[in-house]
């Protein structure tokens, strides 16, 4: 389900103005699991994370 969601936003980027998906992880666990996509934690909220869809590209893309 997340490459799927992350596809889809891959192909909505090229319409309208995405830069990045943000989610928040509800755990410690939940984060681990999106860093190993290549999501980064923010600075401020541990919890929150981003992925830049260049990143998206080359994760759906290789």
């Amino acid at each position: 389900m997340l490459i799927d969601a992350l596809t889809r936003s891959y192909i909505l980027s090229k319409q309208i103005a995405i830069f990045v998906v943000i989610v928040e992880a509800k755990d410690e666990n939940s984060r681990n699991f999106y860093e190993r996509y290549g999501f980064i934690r923010t600075l401020e909220q541990p919890l929150k994370l981003y992925i830049p869809m260049g990143t998206i590209k080359k994760l759906i893309d290789p």
